[in-house]
Protein backbone atom coordinates (compact mmCIF):
# COMPACT_ATOMS: atom_id res chain seq x y z
CA UNK A 1 0.00 0.00 0.00
CA UNK A 2 2.69 2.52 0.99
CA UNK A 3 4.64 1.73 -2.17
CA UNK A 4 1.54 2.30 -4.30
CA UNK A 5 0.90 5.69 -2.72
CA UNK A 6 4.56 6.66 -3.02
CA UNK A 7 4.54 5.81 -6.73
CA UNK A 8 1.34 7.82 -7.32
CA UNK A 9 2.71 10.78 -5.37
CA UNK A 10 6.04 10.62 -7.18
CA UNK A 11 4.29 10.64 -10.54
CA UNK A 12 2.27 13.68 -9.52
CA UNK A 13 5.40 15.53 -8.41
CA UNK A 14 7.35 14.62 -11.53
CA UNK A 15 4.55 15.71 -13.86
CA UNK A 16 3.39 18.76 -11.95
CA UNK A 17 5.45 21.22 -13.97
CA UNK A 18 3.89 19.94 -17.19
CA UNK A 19 0.49 19.02 -15.78
CA UNK A 20 -2.57 19.73 -17.82
CA UNK A 21 -6.18 18.73 -17.61
CA UNK A 22 -7.89 17.79 -20.85
CA UNK A 23 -11.61 18.46 -21.13
CA UNK A 24 -13.93 17.32 -23.88
CA UNK A 25 -17.65 17.94 -24.22
CA UNK A 26 -19.43 16.28 -27.12
CA UNK A 27 -23.00 16.57 -28.26
CA UNK A 28 -25.73 16.77 -27.71
CA UNK A 29 -26.30 13.77 -29.91
CA UNK A 30 -29.95 14.07 -30.93
CA UNK A 31 -32.39 11.31 -31.87
CA UNK A 32 -36.18 11.10 -32.03
CA UNK A 33 -38.18 8.85 -29.72
CA UNK A 34 -41.89 9.22 -30.46
CA UNK A 35 -42.93 12.76 -29.60
CA UNK A 36 -39.69 13.38 -27.73
CA UNK A 37 -36.15 14.26 -28.62
CA UNK A 38 -33.41 12.34 -26.85
CA UNK A 39 -30.25 14.36 -26.23
CA UNK A 40 -26.97 12.81 -25.06
CA UNK A 41 -24.00 14.93 -24.00
CA UNK A 42 -20.70 13.36 -22.93
CA UNK A 43 -18.05 15.14 -20.88
CA UNK A 44 -14.60 13.77 -20.04
CA UNK A 45 -12.07 15.38 -17.70
CA UNK A 46 -8.64 13.76 -17.53
CA UNK A 47 -5.28 14.54 -15.97
CA UNK A 48 -2.05 12.62 -15.36
CA UNK A 49 -3.54 10.33 -12.69
CA UNK A 50 -7.29 10.09 -13.29
CA UNK A 51 -10.06 10.42 -15.85
CA UNK A 52 -13.78 10.92 -15.24
CA UNK A 53 -16.53 10.66 -17.86
CA UNK A 54 -20.06 11.96 -17.32
CA UNK A 55 -23.03 11.31 -19.63
CA UNK A 56 -26.12 13.52 -19.56
CA UNK A 57 -28.97 11.58 -21.23
CA UNK A 58 -32.33 13.37 -21.23
CA UNK A 59 -35.53 13.66 -23.25
CA UNK A 60 -37.41 16.86 -24.07
CA UNK A 61 -40.67 17.70 -25.83
CA UNK A 62 -41.37 20.77 -27.94
CA UNK A 63 -44.82 21.17 -26.36
CA UNK A 64 -43.41 21.01 -22.80
CA UNK A 65 -40.64 23.63 -22.71
CA UNK A 66 -38.61 23.75 -19.54
CA UNK A 67 -39.29 20.11 -18.68
CA UNK A 68 -37.10 17.03 -19.08
CA UNK A 69 -37.49 13.30 -18.65
CA UNK A 70 -35.35 10.23 -19.28
CA UNK A 71 -35.94 6.59 -20.05
CA UNK A 72 -33.37 5.52 -17.42
CA UNK A 73 -34.42 3.92 -14.14
CA UNK A 74 -32.20 6.39 -12.30
CA UNK A 75 -34.35 9.28 -13.53
CA UNK A 76 -37.57 7.52 -12.49
CA UNK A 77 -36.02 7.23 -9.01
CA UNK A 78 -35.60 10.99 -8.81
CA UNK A 79 -32.03 11.59 -10.01
CA UNK A 80 -30.74 13.93 -12.70
CA UNK A 81 -29.78 11.67 -15.64
CA UNK A 82 -26.11 12.62 -15.36
CA UNK A 83 -24.24 9.37 -14.85
CA UNK A 84 -20.58 8.58 -14.29
CA UNK A 85 -19.43 5.87 -16.70
CA UNK A 86 -15.68 6.14 -15.96
CA UNK A 87 -13.56 5.23 -13.97
CA UNK A 88 -16.30 2.70 -13.06
CA UNK A 89 -20.02 2.40 -13.64
CA UNK A 90 -21.12 1.34 -10.18
CA UNK A 91 -19.45 3.56 -7.62
CA UNK A 92 -21.19 6.75 -8.69
CA UNK A 93 -24.10 5.29 -10.59
CA UNK A 94 -23.68 5.30 -14.34
CA UNK A 95 -27.30 6.20 -15.16
CA UNK A 96 -27.81 9.02 -12.66
CA UNK A 97 -25.98 9.65 -9.40
CA UNK A 98 -27.18 12.98 -8.01
CA UNK A 99 -30.11 15.34 -7.68
CA UNK A 100 -30.70 18.79 -6.24
CA UNK A 101 -34.08 19.95 -4.95
CA UNK A 102 -35.47 23.30 -3.84
CA UNK A 103 -38.67 22.58 -1.94
CA UNK A 104 -40.93 20.99 -4.57
CA UNK A 105 -38.61 21.99 -7.45
CA UNK A 106 -36.41 19.09 -8.57
CA UNK A 107 -33.66 19.57 -11.12
CA UNK A 108 -34.11 16.03 -12.43
CA UNK A 109 -37.33 17.27 -14.07
CA UNK A 110 -35.66 20.26 -15.74
CA UNK A 111 -33.27 20.43 -18.72
CA UNK A 112 -29.75 21.71 -18.20
CA UNK A 113 -27.36 23.44 -20.56
CA UNK A 114 -23.87 21.89 -20.58
CA UNK A 115 -20.76 23.92 -21.39
CA UNK A 116 -17.01 23.51 -21.24
CA UNK A 117 -15.68 26.27 -18.98
CA UNK A 118 -11.95 25.66 -19.43
CA UNK A 119 -9.04 23.24 -19.54
CA UNK A 120 -5.34 23.60 -18.78
CA UNK A 121 -4.15 23.79 -15.17
CA UNK A 122 -7.58 22.51 -14.25
CA UNK A 123 -10.64 21.37 -16.17
CA UNK A 124 -14.20 22.54 -15.57
CA UNK A 125 -17.59 21.56 -17.01
CA UNK A 126 -20.81 23.36 -16.05
CA UNK A 127 -24.39 22.09 -16.08
CA UNK A 128 -26.76 25.05 -15.66
CA UNK A 129 -30.50 25.15 -14.96
CA UNK A 130 -32.88 28.10 -15.24
CA UNK A 131 -36.22 27.14 -13.66
CA UNK A 132 -39.22 29.09 -12.39
CA UNK A 133 -37.86 28.67 -8.85
CA UNK A 134 -34.07 29.02 -9.15
CA UNK A 135 -31.04 29.51 -11.33
CA UNK A 136 -28.59 26.75 -10.41
CA UNK A 137 -25.27 25.41 -11.63
CA UNK A 138 -23.19 22.34 -10.93
CA UNK A 139 -19.52 22.73 -11.88
CA UNK A 140 -17.50 19.52 -12.18
CA UNK A 141 -13.80 20.30 -11.85
CA UNK A 142 -10.65 18.18 -12.03
CA UNK A 143 -7.43 19.76 -10.71
CA UNK A 144 -4.08 18.72 -12.10
CA UNK A 145 -2.50 15.92 -10.11
CA UNK A 146 -5.72 14.98 -8.28
CA UNK A 147 -7.75 11.78 -8.36
CA UNK A 148 -10.90 13.56 -7.07
CA UNK A 149 -13.64 15.02 -9.25
CA UNK A 150 -14.78 18.18 -7.49
CA UNK A 151 -18.38 19.39 -7.49
CA UNK A 152 -19.15 23.06 -6.89
CA UNK A 153 -22.83 23.94 -6.60
CA UNK A 154 -24.26 27.46 -6.79
CA UNK A 155 -27.82 28.75 -6.89
CA UNK A 156 -29.84 31.94 -6.75
CA UNK A 157 -33.52 31.74 -5.83
CA UNK A 158 -36.21 33.45 -7.88
CA UNK A 159 -38.75 32.70 -5.17
CA UNK A 160 -38.32 31.85 -1.47
CA UNK A 161 -36.65 28.48 -0.85
CA UNK A 162 -37.26 26.82 2.52
CA UNK A 163 -35.30 23.61 2.02
CA UNK A 164 -32.55 22.73 -0.44
CA UNK A 165 -31.23 19.17 -0.59
CA UNK A 166 -28.58 17.33 -2.55
CA UNK A 167 -28.76 13.54 -2.94
CA UNK A 168 -26.05 11.21 -4.25
CA UNK A 169 -26.22 7.47 -4.91
CA UNK A 170 -23.46 4.89 -5.27
CA UNK A 171 -23.19 1.11 -5.48
CA UNK A 172 -19.82 0.47 -3.81
CA UNK A 173 -17.52 -1.94 -5.69
CA UNK A 174 -20.26 -3.28 -7.97
CA UNK A 175 -23.84 -4.43 -8.47
CA UNK A 176 -23.50 -8.16 -7.86
CA UNK A 177 -24.43 -9.97 -4.65
CA UNK A 178 -23.58 -10.29 -1.85
CA UNK A 179 -24.01 -6.68 -0.75
CA UNK A 180 -21.91 -6.39 2.38
CA UNK A 181 -21.90 -2.62 2.47
CA UNK A 182 -20.20 -0.44 5.06
CA UNK A 183 -19.39 3.23 5.59
CA UNK A 184 -16.05 4.49 6.92
CA UNK A 185 -15.27 8.00 8.16
CA UNK A 186 -12.54 9.51 10.32
CA UNK A 187 -14.46 8.20 13.36
CA UNK A 188 -14.52 4.57 12.24
CA UNK A 189 -16.48 2.01 10.23
CA UNK A 190 -20.19 1.27 10.57
CA UNK A 191 -22.13 -1.54 8.96
CA UNK A 192 -25.88 -2.12 9.04
CA UNK A 193 -26.44 0.31 11.91
CA UNK A 194 -29.16 2.32 10.20
CA UNK A 195 -28.89 5.89 9.01
CA UNK A 196 -25.76 7.77 10.05
CA UNK A 197 -25.67 11.55 10.50
CA UNK A 198 -22.17 12.91 10.03
CA UNK A 199 -20.46 15.00 12.66
CA UNK A 200 -19.32 17.71 10.26
CA UNK A 201 -16.76 19.05 12.73
CA UNK A 202 -14.92 15.71 12.64
CA UNK A 203 -16.14 13.77 9.60
CA UNK A 204 -15.05 15.56 6.44
CA UNK A 205 -14.89 12.44 4.27
CA UNK A 206 -16.85 9.24 3.70
CA UNK A 207 -15.90 5.94 2.10
CA UNK A 208 -18.72 3.76 0.77
CA UNK A 209 -17.48 0.18 0.81
CA UNK A 210 -18.25 -3.46 0.19
CA UNK A 211 -16.34 -5.53 2.75
CA UNK A 212 -16.77 -8.97 1.15
CA UNK A 213 -13.31 -10.60 1.47
CA UNK A 214 -11.35 -10.86 -1.78
CA UNK A 215 -14.25 -9.56 -3.81
CA UNK A 216 -13.31 -8.39 -7.31
CA UNK A 217 -14.74 -5.07 -8.30
CA UNK A 218 -14.16 -1.37 -8.57
CA UNK A 219 -13.05 -0.54 -5.05
CA UNK A 220 -14.70 1.98 -2.74
CA UNK A 221 -16.51 5.18 -3.62
CA UNK A 222 -15.47 8.28 -1.71
CA UNK A 223 -16.85 11.69 -0.78
CA UNK A 224 -15.06 14.80 0.47
CA UNK A 225 -17.08 17.47 2.29
CA UNK A 226 -15.31 20.64 1.32
CA UNK A 227 -17.77 23.13 2.82
CA UNK A 228 -19.19 21.69 6.05
CA UNK A 229 -20.53 25.10 7.07
CA UNK A 230 -22.86 25.06 4.05
CA UNK A 231 -24.78 22.03 5.33
CA UNK A 232 -27.35 21.72 8.10
CA UNK A 233 -26.82 17.95 8.07
CA UNK A 234 -25.58 15.05 5.93
CA UNK A 235 -26.95 11.55 6.40
CA UNK A 236 -26.09 8.22 4.80
CA UNK A 237 -27.20 4.62 5.23
CA UNK A 238 -24.64 2.13 6.52
CA UNK A 239 -25.97 -0.89 4.67
CA UNK A 240 -28.19 -1.96 1.80
CA UNK A 241 -27.68 -2.12 -1.96
CA UNK A 242 -27.42 1.38 -3.35
CA UNK A 243 -26.28 3.90 -0.72
CA UNK A 244 -28.04 7.26 -0.97
CA UNK A 245 -26.51 10.20 0.86
CA UNK A 246 -28.68 13.23 1.59
CA UNK A 247 -27.08 16.62 2.24
CA UNK A 248 -29.39 19.40 3.41
CA UNK A 249 -28.10 22.93 2.89
CA UNK A 250 -28.52 25.62 5.50
CA UNK A 251 -31.26 28.11 4.53
CA UNK A 252 -28.72 30.89 3.99
CA UNK A 253 -26.27 28.75 1.97
CA UNK A 254 -26.13 29.48 -1.74
CA UNK A 255 -23.16 27.28 -2.64
CA UNK A 256 -21.28 24.14 -1.64
CA UNK A 257 -18.24 22.10 -2.61
CA UNK A 258 -17.78 18.33 -2.54
CA UNK A 259 -15.23 15.90 -3.93
CA UNK A 260 -16.04 12.54 -5.55
CA UNK A 261 -13.60 9.63 -5.54
CA UNK A 262 -13.63 6.58 -7.80
CA UNK A 263 -10.32 4.85 -8.31
CA UNK A 264 -10.68 1.16 -9.25
CA UNK A 265 -6.93 0.52 -9.27
CA UNK A 266 -7.07 0.63 -5.44
CA UNK A 267 -9.80 -2.01 -5.03
CA UNK A 268 -9.02 -3.14 -1.47
CA UNK A 269 -11.16 -1.25 1.05
CA UNK A 270 -8.46 -1.26 3.74
CA UNK A 271 -5.91 0.23 1.35
CA UNK A 272 -8.37 2.97 0.47
CA UNK A 273 -9.10 3.60 4.16
CA UNK A 274 -5.39 4.03 4.82
CA UNK A 275 -5.12 6.43 1.90
CA UNK A 276 -8.06 8.56 3.03
CA UNK A 277 -6.98 8.59 6.68
CA UNK A 278 -3.60 9.93 5.59
CA UNK A 279 -4.81 12.60 3.17
CA UNK A 280 -8.55 13.26 3.01
CA UNK A 281 -8.87 15.71 5.90
CA UNK A 282 -6.21 17.95 4.35
CA UNK A 283 -7.86 17.62 0.93
CA UNK A 284 -11.26 18.57 2.33
CA UNK A 285 -9.73 21.66 3.98
CA UNK A 286 -8.04 22.61 0.70
CA UNK A 287 -11.37 22.20 -1.11
CA UNK A 288 -12.95 24.61 1.38
CA UNK A 289 -10.29 27.19 0.47
CA UNK A 290 -10.93 26.62 -3.23
CA UNK A 291 -14.66 27.16 -2.72
CA UNK A 292 -13.94 30.44 -0.91
CA UNK A 293 -11.75 31.59 -3.81
CA UNK A 294 -14.47 30.75 -6.34
CA UNK A 295 -17.05 32.61 -4.26
CA UNK A 296 -14.75 35.61 -4.00
CA UNK A 297 -14.32 35.71 -7.79
CA UNK A 298 -18.08 35.73 -8.22
CA UNK A 299 -17.87 33.73 -11.44
CA UNK A 300 -16.26 30.33 -11.80
CA UNK A 301 -14.88 31.25 -15.20
CA UNK A 302 -13.05 34.20 -13.61
CA UNK A 303 -11.65 32.27 -10.65
CA UNK A 304 -7.99 31.35 -10.62
CA UNK A 305 -7.18 27.79 -11.77
CA UNK A 306 -7.63 25.25 -8.99
CA UNK A 307 -4.81 23.02 -10.18
CA UNK A 308 -3.19 21.38 -7.18
CA UNK A 309 -1.13 18.31 -6.39
CA UNK A 310 -3.49 16.17 -4.34
CA UNK A 311 -5.37 19.41 -3.61
CA UNK A 312 -2.77 20.34 -0.95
Amino acid sequence: MRLTLVVIAALAVALAAHAAVDVSLSGPQVSKEGDEQRLISTATLGNEVASYTLVYDRNIRADQPGEATSHWWGWTSGFIPIGMIQPSQANWYWQAFLNWTFDEESLHQRPAEARRVRSGQDGVIEFAWDTPKVKASLFFALPSGSDKLLVFGQYEPKAPVKTSKLTLICYPTGFGAPHNRAVTTALGTQRDTGAKTLDLTKERWVLYEDVTPDRPGSGSAGLLIGTPDAFANITTPTGGYGLTTTATLKPEARSFALGLYDFPSLPDCQQTRDYFKASADAEAAALDRMAAAVASAGDFALAAPIGARRLV
